[in-house]
């Protein structure tokens, strides 16, 4: 297959990351410095490293099984990508969860590797419902990146 901009957003949007790995030669990541958020995943038991997006992505918005690298260390994880509609903001975030205790990390640049797609970015009626389903996300993540191992 022929690489090219057009056929790697293609591959972004759908997403397949099988092929985006093709087109690249590398998997498919995003490099950004984490910053301090609403501290809202903190208060639903899934505390997230926060990076902003800059421009847009050609990436869908939703729901990912990642593996972040933070200060040389790697860690399997969860992540979302989008608006947060759930809670009504419209400014586009990459929320990662990494699964363990990595510390303090806010400040430090982070690689966040995408693996497999989840879902995509829902609206949920009450904060509690999205809190189930994030620990859901998390079990799928840890269920597929387990399995990749």
């Amino acid at each position: 297959e022929r690489s090219s901009s057009t056929a790697l957003r293609e591959a972004l949007a759908e997403p397949d990351f099988e092929r985006v790995e093709r087109l690249l030669g590398r998997r498919y990541a995003l490099l950004g410095r984490v910053r301090h958020g609403l501290q809202l995943g903190r208060t639903l038991d899934m505390p997230t490293a926060n990076i902003d997006l800059h421009r847009p992505l050609a990436l869908r918005h939703g729901v990912y099984a990642v593996r972040g690298k933070v200060r040389g260390r790697w860690w399997d994880g969860v992540a979302s990508i989008g608006v947060r509609p759930t809670i009504g903001t419209t400014r586009c975030l990459l929320e990662t969860h990494l699964f363990g205790d990595c510390g303090d990390i806010y400040g430090e640049e982070m690689v966040v590797e995408f693996r497999a797609w989840l879902r995509p970015e829902l609206k949920f009626d009450s904060l509690a419902e999205l809190a189930a389903r994030m620990q859901q996300d998390a079990e799928d993540a840890r269920r597929i990146l387990s399995a990749a191992a």
